[in-house]
């Protein structure tokens, strides 16, 4: 209840006809996140979507700039899905995938921790 309470309050606050839902809630928390200095990035259509124990792997059909930390061995990007964050991530490239919108996004900086051969996500765009 606490939840639909702030979503309704942060409707009216900003002026929105009707509660933001869930989804839409995660996009504009996920938007005021930064990512690190020290990051890739990369703009593109989803090409790709793999889901292996608990790993999103997913490819942009853009080129990756930036600083690519060492580890990266694939051009892919990585969200671990067992999290409320990282299920709210790929909620948003499933999404971005399947009505072939763009994804603007900018990596951790690092890989992640226990495949430590893939860059993260920090921070992610839809448009």
């Amino acid at each position: 209840m606490a939840r639909i309470g702030f979503a309704r309050s942060l409707s009216k606050r900003l002026k929105l006809g009707r509660p933001l839902s869930g989804l839409a809630l995660a996009i504009g928390i996920l938007a005021g996140l930064s990512a690190p200095a020290e990051a890739s990035n990369q703009s593109g259509n989803v090409t790709s979507v793999a889901f292996v124990s608990g790993r999103v792997l997913f490819w942009l059909s853009g080129t990756k700039t930036g600083t690519i930390p060492s580890c990266d061995c694939c051009g892919r990007w990585e969200i671990t899905a067992n999290s409320p964050n990282g299920q709210a991530l790929m909620s948003i490239i499933m999404t971005a995938y399947a009505q072939g919108k763009q994804v603007a996004l900018s990596g951790s900086g690092s890989c992640v921790v226990g495949s430590n051969d893939t860059e993260g996500v920090g921070y992610i765009q839809t448009y």
